[in-house]
């Protein structure tokens, strides 16, 4: 008896300890603010800073689709940031655009440095357009996001 008690204990510490690796911090409205947008001809970037700390595994999706009274536009760009590690309140992120044929490609850097960082497309073709555009900041898992009280952030030029 003594024995499966303590496989019993043994199995429920290994699933908590793996559902506490794989967590992420939940995001809400407010939790990262932008900070610049530049559209300037081929040199597109923007920056973000972080009001909250975030643990590894936490994702950040960015898209530059128009919100229209009840739903995001399609034909336009995703890009999801994935933190490979913690990063505290006050880091400020800057994305630039570094290639443009035959996919648009973004790097990033936090205090100059890209480590700890990944970037992922699902779907292509996020980049700004010189005539305006915008960047929505979202953490949805959903490869819609229809609620704008939802969204993290946002900035339009």
């Amino acid at each position: 008896m003594k024995r499966s008690l303590t496989l019993l204990g043994s199995l429920l510490l290994t699933f908590l300890l793996v559902g506490s690796l794989s967590a992420q911090t939940t995001l809400g409205p407010g939790d990262i603010a932008f900070t610049l947008m530049n559209m300037e001809g081929q040199e597109d970037d923007f920056t973000f800073v972080l009001l909250k700390d975030v643990v590894a595994n936490t994702t950040i999706t960015f898209t530059d689709d128009e919100f229209f009274g009840s739903s995001l536009n399609t034909g336009e760009g995703r890009m999801r940031l994935t933190f490979n590690s913690a990063f505290t309140c006050g880091t400020e992120f800057v994305f630039v655009l570094t290639q443009f044929n035959p996919l648009f490609r973004w790097s990033v850097t936090a205090g100059g440095s890209s480590s700890g960082l990944t970037l992922t497309y699902p779907t292509e073709g996020f980049s700004f357009s010189s005539g305006g555009d915008n960047c929505i900041a979202f953490q949805d898992a959903s490869s819609t996001t229809n609620n704008p009280a939802r969204y993290l952030a946002a900035i339009n030029n």
